[in-house]
């Protein structure tokens, strides 16, 4: 059964209450029963639940409370997460969509800050909707973005980039300290939805909210899911429509088994008084004489009789026994003309509040944008609806229109709008400066005397003097400026123009004399400087160098056109006579004075060779000189014929004895055991005393 059907029922059950209530005035006297009478708390009749549920019921492990009325979701207070609904059972209130988190049965965001993104400067998306600054760079040449993360200060060369270029479909990103809008997701796709941050994905369900009014039940969150969506407190669930059950019997002398107007039934066998009975085929009160209630028509089995009850008041019809006064059809028919439930003619019949005539058929009427509002919402019909700000207004977390506008009191710059962002280029009224987000008034040059370049308090500086007559300004102070010493040669104590006095000396080798500088020339120089000299005294004199040198670039060095000797050159700043070839020296060798001279080998003998710069005698050249010759100890070569061993050692024990030729021949020995060589001779040795040391 639709909800078309719901609304039809419920309608003609009112219908029905009314015409009840109407022509049963006076039935208490007529059946001699108390029909106004209500039931009290402890008398409340047994309530048997409709086929529909409350919102996200579920089976429960307990038994149900009987005669329960559960607590919805909304009643409850409750957006997410699971929850008793108070009679046994459990309803599953739905999930939240990111950035939303379930936070006790809400659905809350959990805003970043400034301080868990480490961002220390420019704006960041705190993930809730909300803008936030973090601050300015203070340090010279420091940029937003230029550090080595997003929003931290650094040196290096922010570029900033679009959201295309860093790949954001929507949602809010930073580059270089500049917070981006990449705009929103369309249909039910939600930024951030599959996981990816600033990437379209997911789903957003369909919320209860978002439903037509009174509609409830399990129905489609258009992502592939349910919602159970409940009703208000004292209402149940039924045939998808939210329905207030009757709880109080009739007093039209109906009793019984009632219909509660919402699918159950609550039970009156009470209701026809202490002197009643309740004729339970026929659901009428019997009081003695068989009557027919006020609002029963036709042939009726009242209280075991067959009554006729006759027909309807005029502008009623009997219907199924029943009087039911002549109204617009419960089927949802609308417009002009439309044939009443009773056929007696037409009427205008209007659609319920919610709803609209669409083609004869009343239809459910989707919401309309209010003033005022923004953002995306159910239309009441299953549908969305997306409402837009006008003009330069944005949309807030809360879903209103808001104007951003800069604060004012004294406020500048960058700052909040009003809106939950922020705001450029706030200024200042006429005559201040924006300084630090703060507008400042500059200060004038103070009169404690300060001066030079100052502060003017507002991040800029201002340039101030000093008034008073021989003032000037040093350090930023203003003060007497003092003479200086007179440069005409005068020396002593002399005022120094401010009160004082100072003492003026003479330069460095002068004296004061009778208030005059009396300075003494200086000698020249013994480090063997020389040309013009400072005198000391503010002169200059000249100053030569010594006999056998000369000055050259201020210094004096050796002159050789004055050395004493014919030949001689300047070495290591003195006069020096290179040296010549002596008798034996040969090659390349030193003269003594920083140069060399070639002796070459005309001062050896022709058995001799070069070594070392020494003409050396050399056994091959003098053996071939003259066969059976030599090189003797003293470097020549010799021509004698030495003697042989044999005739040498002629009558010689031992030793050695000459050869003839300057050298020695070894002889061999003859000595014995007990005798030692001496002098070319063997001696005995001496015996050993064998009493010695006894």
């Amino acid at each position: 059964m639709g909800a078309g059907d719901d609304r039809r029922r419920r309608w003609l059950w009112a219908v029905l209450l009314s015409l009840l209530a109407i022509l049963g005035a006076g039935c208490e006297t007529i059946l001699g029963a108390d029909f106004s009478k209500k039931l009290t708390v402890s008398e409340s009749p047994i309530v048997t639940t409709s086929p529909g549920s409350p919102t996200g019921a579920t089976p429960s492990s307990s038994t149900p409370i009987p005669g329960c009325i559960p607590l919805s979701c909304e009643v409850q207070r409750t957006e997410c997460d699971e929850i008793d609904d108070k009679c046994g059972g459990k309803l599953r209130c739905g999930t939240c969509v990111l950035p939303d988190e379930c936070i006790e049965g809400r659905c809350e965001c959990t805003p970043k800050t400034c301080e868990s993104l480490n961002a220390t400067c420019g704006v960041i998306w705190d993930g809730c909707g909300v803008e936030r600054y973090c601050g300015d760079c203070e340090k010279e040449g420091e940029t937003c973005g230029g550090g080595e993360t997003a929003n931290s200060c650094g040196t290096n060369v922010c570029v900033q980039r679009s959201c295309e270029e860093l790949g954001a479909q929507c949602g809010y990103v930073t580059t270089c300290g500049v917070l981006l809008d990449c705009g929103k997701c369309e249909g039910r796709e939600t930024c951030g939805g599959d996981g990816t941050p600033n990437k379209c994905g997911g789903c957003i369900p369909q919320r209860c909210a978002d439903l037509p009014a009174g509609q409830c039940g399990k129905i489609d969150d258009g992502c592939g899911g349910t919602i159970d969506c409940g009703c208000g407190e004292n209402e149940v669930c039924y045939d998808d429509q939210c329905c207030k059950p009757q709880t109080e019997c009739p007093t039209d002398g109906t009793c019984g088994e009632v219909p509660d107007g919402c699918g159950g039934t609550i039970q009156c066998d009470d209701a026809c008084g202490p002197d009643g009975k309740c004729d339970t085929e026929s659901g009428v009160c019997c009081t003695g004489a068989t009557q027919c209630p006020g609002n029963v028509c036709g042939d009726r089995l009242i209280c075991g009789e067959m009554v006729n009850c006759g027909g309807c008041a005029t502008g009623s019809c009997c219907t199924g026994g029943r009087c039911v006064v002549a109204a617009c059809p419960a089927d949802g028919t609308c417009g002009a003309n439309v044939e009443d439930t009773c056929g007696f003619g037409t009427m205008q019949c209007d659609c319920p509040s919610g709803e609209q005539c669409v083609n004869g058929q009343c239809e459910c009427a989707p919401r309309t944008c209010m003033p005022g509002e923004c953002g995306t919402f159910g239309d009441g019909c299953g549908g969305f609806i997306t409402c837009d700000c006008s003009g330069s207004q944005v949309c807030t977390s809360e879903d209103t229109c808001c104007q951003p506008t800069c604060p004012g009191f004294g406020t500048c710059g960058t700052q909040p709008d009003g809106c939950g962002g922020l705001i450029d280029g706030c200024g200042c009224p006429s005559g201040q400066f924006c300084n630090n987000r703060f507008c400042c008034t500059p200060r004038g040059c103070p009169n404690d005397g300060s001066c030079g370049q100052l502060s003017d308090g507002c991040g800029g500086t201002i340039t101030c003097g000093c008034s008073a007559p021989g003032e000037s300004c040093a350090q930023n102070k203003c003060g007497c400026v003092k003479d200086t010493c007179p440069t005409d040669g005068s020396c002593g104590d002399f005022p120094d123009g401010c009160g004082g006095m100072m003492t003026c000396g003479c330069p460095t080798g002068a004296s004061c004399e009778d208030g005059v500088c009396t300075c003494v020339p200086a000698a020249c120089p013994s480090d063997g400087s020389c040309g013009t000299i400072d005198d000391g005294c503010g002169g200059t004199k000249m100053c030569g160098c010594p006999t056998g040198e000369m000055c050259s670039s201020d210094a004096c060095v050796c002159d050789p056109t004055q050395c004493p000797t014919t030949g001689d050159v300047c070495h290591m700043d003195a006069c020096c006579t290179p040296a010549t070839c002596q008798p034996g020296q040969c090659g390349m060798i030193s003269d003594g004075c920083g140069g060399t001279i070639a002796c070459g080998t005309t001062g050896c003998d022709p058995q001799d060779v070069c070594t070392n710069n020494v003409c050396t005698c050399d056994d091959a050249k003098c053996a071939m000189a003259q066969t059976g010759s030599s090189c003797l100890p003293d470097g020549t070569c010799s021509t004698c014929t030495p003697t042989t061993q044999a005739v040498a050692c002629m009558g010689i024990a031992c030793g050695t004895v000459p050869n003839g030729c300057g050298g020695t021949i070894t002889c061999p020995n003859t000595c014995t055991m007990n005798q030692m060589c001496t002098g070319n001779a063997c001696v005995p040795t001496t015996p050993v005393d064998a009493g010695a040391g006894m």
